[in-house]
């Protein structure tokens, strides 16, 4: 198994553990994510997932080797390689109903990268090195996800020089949450999960979805995506709580997931 799972209380760590090759990804590891994203999804004790990497990387990227090596999908069945590719893990993050922290240290290049991103709090060792290092190797990738974070001319900056930064860089262009030392890595995730556990996570999951339906949509249409979310939730258990609590002067009690 190259993900290794774990359940402290409501929250489920995912570490990629491929530590010899970085947590590089073939195809059989991306499949492996995917599901264990898919399990989250549907697993209702679950409310918030951590994801991080094993031995010197949280994740150097796809393994080109070693997927031109594996049998399905064959190299020469160039839809069927893209289909099967690290951008369904992305997709898996971005359309879980839960939060979803990174936590990262060492190397996060090229897919690895764009799978740090697509998470919804990124909290990172000071000395992490990150790129984009697609174009150094041929592949065009990183475009998807990137453009709807930073302006257009520091996306083509950041995809055609395929440099790799400092983790720094990431917390100047406030695409990070907390960047930390090695040392307080641990404990930065923790306070994060205190922080989250004190809210709805019926609301947070509404949130994210409308958040995601966002991207590409006209105003009006963002403005109907919410009014949509904000009907469902009008008459949840959490919103009343959440009212309520505020009337009372006392902490909520949410019990929606």
């Amino acid at each position: 198994m190259f993900i290794e799972i774990k359940d402290v209380n409501h929250v489920r760590y995912l570490t990629l553990n491929r530590p010899k090759a970085m947590n590089t990804m073939t195809y059989e590891f991306i499949q492996q994510l995917v599901d264990a994203f898919d399990i989250c999804k549907r697993d209702e004790h679950i409310r918030i997932v951590v994801l991080s990497g094993s031995g010197r990387a949280f994740c150097a990227g796809d393994d080109l080797k070693g997927m031109d090596s594996e049998k399905e999908p064959t190299p020469g069945n160039a839809q069927n390689a893209a289909e099967k590719g690290y951008l369904r893990v992305v997709k898996a993050i971005r359309s879980l109903n839960k939060p979803v922290i990174a936590k990262a240290h060492g190397f996060a290049l090229g897919a690895g990268l764009d799978i740090l991103l697509a998470c919804d709090f990124i909290i990172a060792e000071e000395k992490t090195k990150v790129g984009l290092v697609f174009v150094k190797r041929g592949l065009v990738s990183g475009t998807a996800l990137l453009s709807t974070l930073l302006p257009y001319q520091k996306v083509t900056e950041i995809l055609f020089l395929g440099t790799t930064f400092d983790m720094a860089e990431l917390h100047r262009l406030n695409l990070i949450y907390k960047m930390v030392p090695l040392e307080q890595l641990e404990q930065a995730v923790d306070d994060l999960i205190i922080l989250l556990t004190e809210n709805s996570f019926f609301a947070i999951g509404l949130t994210k979805r409308v958040l995601n339906e966002n991207i590409g949509q006209t105003l009006q249409e963002r403005f109907n995506s919410q009014n949509v979310i904000v009907s469902n939730l009008f008459h949840s258990t959490d919103m009343m709580e959440g009212m309520q609590s505020f009337v009372e002067k006392r902490l909520p009690n949410y019990t929606d997931v």
